[in-house]
């Protein structure tokens, strides 16, 4: 994704048009309760929305449950936002259902722009047991060693920007507030970053 994020700074793709964050796998029916997609899953889309992209201008969210035991838990949820340059994002996430196609989308980022795309597939070398879900899935474990790796060698060491910040948290946590808005009130909802 930091590779993706300089082609990006540095011009490769032009001008980014869309960007899409897609995730499925099926967690256990019985951890569903209200919000928990919301907060557990989309936020991390959030982030990485911002990391490319910067803050939207507005969202429209709606989701439903298949899956999930309590019927008031949403298990799928699709956010669209929306910038002022006319780029958009797609944010999808579902507990509800694996995706076992040739290709699967179980965790994909994809980046579309006028001069060339990019895509962070997190699939792509499996090992050992899965039956907890992204257990089996090496790009997980890697993540958690980047990060720590970025943080402790780059930032602390040599006093680099972190990739987000406690502005980013902010950011990700009013873009959730008004995708909950839009979810109870079935509307595309402005988002106030004051």
């Amino acid at each position: 994704m930091r590779r993706l994020n300089a082609h990006i700074k540095n011009g490769c793709l032009g001008e980014v048009v869309n960007f899409w964050a897609i995730y499925n796998k099926r967690h256990d029916a019985s951890i569903g309760e209200p919000d928990l997609t919301m907060r557990e899953l989309m936020v991390h889309h959030a982030y990485c929305m911002l990391y490319f992209l910067g803050r939207p201008s507005h969202v429209y969210a709606t989701g439903t449950n298949v899956h999930f035991t309590n019927k008031d838990a949403h298990d799928q949820l699709m956010i669209t936002a929306e910038y002022p340059d006319g780029k958009i994002a797609n944010l999808w996430g579902s507990f509800s259902a694996d995706d076992r196609s040739r290709e699967p989308w179980s965790c994909y980022f994809k980046l579309l722009g006028m001069n060339g795309s990019g895509v962070v597939p997190w699939d792509v070398t499996k090992f050992g047991d899965g039956t907890i879900p992204f257990w089996d899935d090496a790009t997980y474990w890697d993540s958690f060693l980047q990060v720590q790796s970025y943080f402790l060698n780059s930032c602390l060491a040599n006093s680099e920007a972190p990739l987000s910040t406690l502005d980013d948290a902010y950011d990700a946590a009013v873009i959730l507030d008004a995708a909950r808005q839009s979810l109870q009130e079935k509307r595309r909802i402005e988002i106030n970053y004051s």
